[in-house]
């Protein structure tokens, strides 16, 4: 970790972030290009979309905004480019007109479609109740498609889960379609929300929305998720009743996963950063140095998976602050996972959680602050927990418990002071004392090598009913009398400091 702490960063990156639209001198050199059609009134633009031909170049200039239009505005024709002068509102539909924004591939497949510069409000105070899903910009059945820098807020209708008017909409007949560099802000659902195939989700900035800022699944009209998606580099937040990005229903024959969540910024009002739960199998997810702070204080984790079946999971150098649930959690169904180089900052429950995973790491991550433990195996089995640096935790420092049967853990190689916080009588763990640096309640389980700095907590305490275990060449500071609380007769000690029997 550096010397500043990458929260007290924040502010500036945001400050910073502002919209990531194309600049207006830009916007002036591709009108320089001398476009096929200029657009400076509204029945101009209907007009233009109604009557597109291939590898049109549309300019829609700033002169007529906002263009208060009356139908939804179709791109069906292969090669079309669209450019607007980088004017958030450029159009907005007329009261009463009950109409989003803008629609890639429609009425037919189409490709190669770029859509730049263009702002978009959705009036929502002027549509018909009844009128749904009014979003911004849709991409249907259409592939080499690109939004980039444009701008979308107050879709129709506002505030309204699953109904609601989300900013951008990729559908499940989409391929290869890439969102950069757009402002989404204020809006009526979900910010951006992806099915389809081979998408790219880059440098957009996602603020003050309702449901998801980025959801990797579209639930209407029929649910399905995206596949082959990368999520980089966005700046989110402000999303009360939603993950930053999240997954989420039930099982559908879609093949879904590879999913790339990495390098976000998230802050403000939400559930999760990264939320993946839903009954489906999943292969290939990778969630990498996204840092986000929770101002929600409802009981939400950092990052949460649960899935139903997932493989090939990696949840790596990710820094998590203030969130009143876990900091990470992984859930039942999930094997061949990893969770390393992780920091996590006052969580409300344990640092980290693994509860009916399988076969998988925590490693070399940081917990400081948490209610709960610092690293807790709940039912899980076959993990191996070491090098991980742990202090300020309510209970114990590493606990593993509720296996079915021999665990197979390895706890190896820890760093653990300031554990049990939360002590009273009993320690919240059904021993006599404060929760301790290592708690063992399951058996099969190899201890050793950990560094464990009392504050007047036992160092190891193996519960009654466990057994079959292994301690090897554990150290504590002696602050505190008995140090290791082992007592199975089919468990093995060797080479503590101070020794055992002392």
């Amino acid at each position: 970790m550096s010397d500043h702490s990458r929260r007290d960063v924040l502010s500036g990156l945001l400050a910073a972030a502002g919209w990531r639209a194309t600049t207006g001198a830009a916007a002036a050199a591709r009108q320089e290009a001398v476009p096929d059609t200029v657009v400076t009134t509204t029945e101009q633009l209907q007009r233009a979309f109604r009557d597109l031909s291939a590898g049109e170049n549309v300019w829609i200039s700033d002169e007529g905004a906002p263009y208060r239009t009356t139908e939804w505005l179709d791109v069906d024709a292969d090669g079309v480019t669209v450019d607007g002068p980088s004017v958030r509102r450029l159009v907005m539909p007329a009261d009463g007109a009950n109409v989003g924004g803008f629609r890639v591939g429609h009425n037919s497949h189409c490709e190669n479609v770029e859509l730049r510069g263009v702002g978009y409000h959705g009036n929502p105070g002027g549509q018909r109740a009844t009128a749904k899903r009014l979003h911004g910009f849709v991409v249907r059945d259409a592939a080499d498609v690109l939004l980039s820098g444009n701008a979308v807020t107050r879709t129709h209708p506002y505030h309204e889960h699953n109904d609601g008017g989300s900013g951008i909409s990729v559908e499940r007949r989409a391929t290869d379609v890439q969102v950069v560099n757009n402002y989404v802000y204020d809006i009526g659902d979900r910010g951006i929300q992806l099915a389809g195939d081979r998408i790219a989700v880059v440098g957009n900035t996602l603020v003050n929305g309702f449901d998801h800022a980025v959801a990797l699944d579209a639930w209407v009209p029929n649910e399905r998720h995206a596949t082959n998606v990368s999520v980089r580099g966005n700046v989110m937040g402000g999303n009360p009743q939603g993950a930053l990005v999240g997954a989420s229903g039930g099982r559908q024959d879609s093949n879904v996963g590879r999913f790339d969540i990495s390098d976000n910024i998230g802050f403000g009002e939400h559930k999760s950063l990264v939320l993946i739960g839903f009954g489906q199998a999943l292969r290939g997810i990778q969630i990498e140095g996204n840092v986000s702070v929770q101002a929600q204080k409802e009981k939400y984790s950092g990052i949460s998976l649960a899935i139903e079946r997932a493989e090939d999971v990696a949840v790596r150098d990710n820094d998590l602050y203030d969130y009143a649930g876990r900091g990470i959690n992984v859930g039942g169904g999930v094997e061949d996972f990893s969770v390393t180089d992780n920091a996590v900052y006052d969580a409300g429950q344990a640092g980290i959680r693994v509860t009916g995973a399988t076969d998988g790491v925590v490693r070399d991550n940081y917990v400081d602050g948490a209610a709960g433990e610092g690293v807790l195996l709940d039912a899980a089995r076959f993990v191996t927990v070491s090098g991980n640096r742990v202090r300020r935790v309510g209970g114990a420092g590493v606990a593993t418990r509720n296996a079915d049967r021999l665990a197979r853990h390895v706890v190896a190689d820890n760093y653990l002071k300031e554990f049990g916080l939360r002590a009273s009588a009993g320690g919240g763990d059904g021993s006599q004392s404060a929760p301790p640096g290592v708690l063992v309640a399951d058996s099969g389980v190899t201890v050793r090598h950990n560094h464990v700095l009392q504050s007047g907590a036992p160092a190891l305490v193996e519960r009654d009913g466990a057994g079959r275990n292994r301690y090897e060449d554990n150290w504590a500071d002696g602050d505190g009398p008995d140090p290791w609380r082992i007592g199975a007769p089919t468990s093995a000690v060797e080479d503590h400091t101070p020794p055992v029997d002392a």
